[in-house]
């Protein structure tokens, strides 16, 4: 099963409290591939973000899910996990988690024995033991009706306890319709993309290939944008991991094919920030100085002018600075500042040099 988690937000209390998280389920768009102008921090689609726990004097508890299968009639079932720790990290043993759902209708596996006291009376119950690893797992399936579900799981005989927050759509934990395959999310944009970033997109649904074959086929996979690749490691699902060459602006189109010839096209646009030099314009005295600064586009840059000189000539790294020196000129002269970025954007400043009245 795998684990898709960004970041924390734990707040520690002598008493312990409790944090939440969001499981948005597989229609999560990664915020982070907007306009922030950066790549996301954890490029895998996201099953749970900031994974929800406590920490306090008994120790500290982490609660996350995973999905368990994508085909079809198998997208109801998801594994809900708890992992305890002492104050010293080291795995609890043996620690019994109680889990409950919010919403009737939902089932757990295994649930509680009978007599069990739970906090959400009349609500669905689970119930796990931490391995040697500190997890406590169960297996949920998901209610008939759709809508946000909250999770909660609590280590009893210490004062942990954690909460998320499920998305469950009417075909279960996938927004997929039917059994054609799908692809979450159908398409990202990158402001600003770093090379060698990577995306990552999950398989739903479709009719896999059959082993030892992979499941599904991707077509069109390698632009100037990147490069797609299948992963897929014998769970479900797979993934498409996307890595950018952040060396062009574009849009990628590529698609994903099962065994039943259904396909889904998926896209990843690109774009650069505006290469800009600042200030835009400049006048200075002969052999007087300016510094521009350099932004947008894609680093590195190369700069030139037609009189006078620049250093440095290269720069590495976006809002780097260059430093241009005017020529002792006698008379006014107009002179441009060219930089050149790595996908081929241009900016010009403009100087005039002005001697001084006489």
């Amino acid at each position: 099963m795998r684990n898709r988690v960004i970041g924390a937000d734990d707040e520690r209390n002598p008493v312990g409290t409790m944090a939440s998280a969001f499981l948005i389920g597989a229609a999560l768009f990664i915020a982070s591939c907007g306009s922030t102008g950066q790549a996301p921090e954890a490029v895998p689609p996201q099953w749970v973000l900031s994974p929800a726990g406590t920490v306090s004097n008994a120790g500290s508890l982490e609660m996350t899910a995973s999905m368990s299968g994508v085909y079809p009639g198998r997208s109801d079932r998801l594994e809900v996990r708890v992992r305890v720790l002492d104050p010293q990290g080291t795995p609890v043993v043996g620690q019994t988690v109680l889990f409950q759902a919010a919403r009737e209708g939902a089932e757990f596996t295994p649930e509680p024995p009978a007599g069990t006291t739970l906090a959400q009376a009349g609500f669905p119950a689970g119930i796990g033991l931490t391995d040697t690893a500190g997890l406590a797992t169960v297996v949920l399936h998901a209610p008939v009706a759709s809508g946000r579900m909250a999770v909660t799981g609590v280590a009893i005989g210490l004062r942990l306890s954690g909460l998320i927050f499920i998305e469950v759509f009417k075909n279960g934990f996938f927004p997929s319709e039917g059994d054609l395959v799908t692809v979450v999310p159908a398409s990202i944009e990158v402001t600003q993309p770093i090379p060698d970033s990577e995306l990552d997109f999950v398989i739903v649904g479709g009719v896999p290939f059959e082993a030892p074959q992979p499941p599904y086929i991707l077509t069109a996979t390698a632009s100037s944008i990147g490069t797609a690749e299948l992963i897929f490691d014998e769970i479900f699902p797979a993934f498409i991991r996307y890595t950018l060459s952040g060396a062009d602006s574009g849009t990628h189109t590529f698609s994903v094919l099962d065994a039943e010839g259904h396909s889904f096209a998926v896209s990843v646009k690109a774009e650069h920030n505006p290469l800009q030099l600042t200030p835009a314009s400049s006048t200075i005295l002969p052999s007087g100085e300016e510094i521009f600064v350099v932004t947008g586009g894609l680093p590195p840059y190369d700069c030139s002018v037609s009189r006078g000189t620049l250093s440095p000539e290269q720069i590495a790294d976006e809002g780097g600075r260059t430093t241009y020196t005017a020529p002792a000129v006698t008379e006014a002269a107009i002179i441009n500042v060219v930089c050149l970025d790595g996908a081929g954007q241009t900016a010009v400043a403009i100087v005039t040099v002005s001697p001084p009245t006489p």
